[in-house]
């Protein structure tokens, strides 16, 4: 019984230590966009609507964290798309050492995409999110509209042709 003891309370002490190091890091509880700008970036939220009627949200991130905003100069552009079950915030929740934050430090001209579905693209024309036919979708829609949308949108928006 008395080992039962100790790995209760082993238990308990890292469940109140684990607690306490979630409460302790600023990051906790943000959501996309409070993220970015705790860390220091600017960004902009873009809206774009599919050739199928979802209206999906993309975060650009157009420069990194001391680069002038007036700068001229034509930057590749990085489209970054999260894995399925995710959302952009995966992208950049490892900080300065996220592959988001990364790209913008190295020059490029970032955005964010939200597929549709998604916490942060929940939109649609027609449908509400809480109908079945709204979430009658799968990969392959993500791949043949969600994410030529965006690359149509940033073209237009950028100027860039490729």
């Amino acid at each position: 019984m008395s080992s039962l003891r100790v790995v209760v309370i082993f238990v308990l002490f890292c469940a109140n230590e684990f607690s306490e190091a979630i409460l302790l890091d600023p990051d906790t509880g943000l959501n996309l966009y409070e993220f970015i700008d705790r860390h220091g970036y600017s960004y902009e939220n873009h809206t774009i609507t599919t050739d199928d009627g979802y209206i999906l949200n993309t975060v650009r991130i157009p420069q990194g964290k001391n680069e002038s905003s007036d700068s001229n100069t034509t930057k590749p552009v990085a489209l970054l798309l999260h894995g399925i079950w995710s959302n952009p915030k995966d992208l950049i929740i490892k900080g300065d050492e996220s592959i988001g934050f990364l790209l913008a430090e190295k020059g490029y001209d970032v955005f964010l995409m939200a597929s549709r579905g998604n916490t942060y693209s929940l939109g649609h024309t027609n449908l509400s999110s809480d109908s079945v036919a709204y979430w009658n979708f799968s990969w392959h829609e993500v791949g043949y509209y969600d994410i030529p949308a965006n690359m149509d949108y940033i073209q237009n928006l950028t100027g860039l042709t490729n």
